[in-house]
């Protein structure tokens, strides 16, 4: 009996930690669904806010993208209009230096044209040297006659004459104002209706008064002239000085002259017509012993143009 009682109070005890155990099971599972429930909420939650920071992040990057490009539109606007207003204003400038270029050009010419014009009235206001003209005049000598008269173009001993004067020539003698004698060669010679030659004093380390060629354009009908040369080869006529004006222009189987009332005679073949600037102007070809008034001389440029063929 005491045995039966034991097992009952065993069987009870049993049965009362198998209900607590039941009902510690039953709060632990609803714990553990409220935790995991709880959890889950919270992630959910998370997951939500995660998504709507990633929105926002993504709506502010689009927001800042569209921001650079509306500035970066902006900026190319404002470049090509910067750049448009620069070349403008280049051109503009460009512009305004032609025109000051222009300007400069013009006054250029105008201050050379100022200054040909002092030069004139300076040479006009002063008497030509005749005597010292005359020392770059030679009389031409041929078999121990003078033959007519050079003129001195190169301080080094060059003479530009006439071919006729030089013709069948063999020795050839020149002799200088100051009355010193030079043997000469020629050296060389146009065709014959060009008329001329260039003699060279033989020998080296010359210092010779020589005159300058004029320019055509400062050659006009009606300027005064000089005539330098040995007139009919005679002693009474040596370096004999005629003076008259330009009478005009002529041409004559492709040689151009200049026509002059200047007396000249045979013996003033080669030397020089000079203007009132002392420069040559013109080499004596021809005079017509009976018409008087009527004399020739080849023009400068010609002369000039034959020498630089020559002499190049």
């Amino acid at each position: 009996m005491e045995n039966n009682k034991k097992l009952w109070v065993c069987i009870a005890l049993l049965a009362v930690l198998n209900v607590s155990t039941l009902v510690y099971l039953f709060y632990t599972n609803n714990a553990t669904n409220n935790l995991l429930n709880s959890l889950g909420h919270n992630v959910s939650s998370l997951d939500d806010t995660l998504t709507g920071y990633r929105n926002q992040q993504d709506a502010e990057i689009i927001t800042l993208e569209d921001s650079i490009k509306n500035i970066s539109d902006f900026l190319d606007k404002e470049l090509e209009v910067l750049d448009n207003d620069l070349g403008d204003r280049i051109n503009q400038i460009d512009t305004k230096i032609q025109d000051v270029y222009s300007k400069l050009d013009k006054l250029t010419r105008e201050s050379e044209e100022l200054t040909g014009k002092i030069g004139g009235l300076e040479n006009i206001s002063k008497e030509i040297d005749i005597e010292e003209l005359k020392e770059a005049v030679v009389i031409i000598e041929v078999g121990g006659r003078t033959v007519g008269s050079g003129t001195i173009f190169d301080e080094r001993g060059y003479i530009i004459t006439n071919k006729h004067v030089m013709e069948d020539a063999e020795i050839i003698r020149v002799e200088l104002f100051n009355g010193k004698r030079y043997r000469a060669s020629v050296i060389a010679e146009s065709s014959s209706k060009k008329d001329l030659a260039i003699l060279k004093l033989q020998g080296t380390g010359y210092n010779l008064t020589k005159l300058e060629f004029e320019y055509i354009e400062n050659i006009k009908t009606g300027d005064g002239v000089y005539a330098i040369g040995n007139p009919l080869g005679e002693e009474l006529t040596r370096f004999t000085v005629t003076e008259g004006i330009i009478s005009g222009f002529r041409e004559e189987k492709g040689v151009d002259y200049i026509q002059t009332d200047a007396a000249l005679n045979p013996g003033n073949s080669g030397g020089p017509l000079i203007n009132k600037n002392g420069k040559i102007i013109g080499i004596v070809r021809m005079g017509y012993i009976y018409a008087e008034g009527l004399s020739f001389a080849i023009r400068s440029d010609f002369v000039r143009e034959f020498i630089d063929e020559e002499m190049d």
